[in-house]
């Protein structure tokens, strides 16, 4: 009955008295007149829930799995002596900007893409991880400048 109630309602449920911004619509609430005064009022005059009552109704509900935090890969810590590929060693000129050096992507350059030069961004912090904002993968990066990513083969 509930999830009904609320299909029927949709976003408005969340947002009464402010226009919703992808329907361009103002929502009220239909116990009290239509004057902003008057929601207010109505608004006002609602017995505020306590947070025992909080407690009380989420006791026992999961987080869908969609909407839980994915764990993040735990990297060892950047160590410039240790030899390991580095996205430095085979790129040009890079420019300094927003916590990240800019430069062009092997990858895009192979295929007359990035005229720019600013498609692969390489953490400064980090240089292990660098992205390509056009799409490239990092296996497409790798094989571009020569070193393809090794596959390990279980025995």
């Amino acid at each position: 009955m509930k999830i009904c109630w609320i299909l029927v309602f949709g976003n408005a449920i969340r947002g009464p008295l402010g226009i919703h911004r992808a329907v361009r619509r103002r929502f009220w609430f239909y116990s009290a007149d239509y004057r902003l005064e008057a929601q207010l009022e109505y608004l006002s005059s609602l017995r505020k829930i306590t947070e025992e009552e909080i407690t009380r109704f989420v006791a026992g509900l999961t987080m869908p799995a969609e909407f839980q935090p994915r764990s993040k890969a735990v990297l060892p810590p950047y160590d410039p002596n240790r030899l390991e590929f580095r996205i430095l060693d085979h790129v040009g000129p890079v420019r300094r900007r927003s916590g990240n050096y800019w430069t062009k992507c092997p990858s895009c350059a192979q295929q007359g893409r990035d005229r720019s030069g600013d498609n692969l961004a390489i953490c400064i912090a980090d240089p292990r991880k660098y992205k390509c904002w056009a799409g490239c993968t990092r296996e497409m990066i790798r094989a571009a400048v020569g070193c393809p990513i090794r596959t390990r083969i279980a025995s």
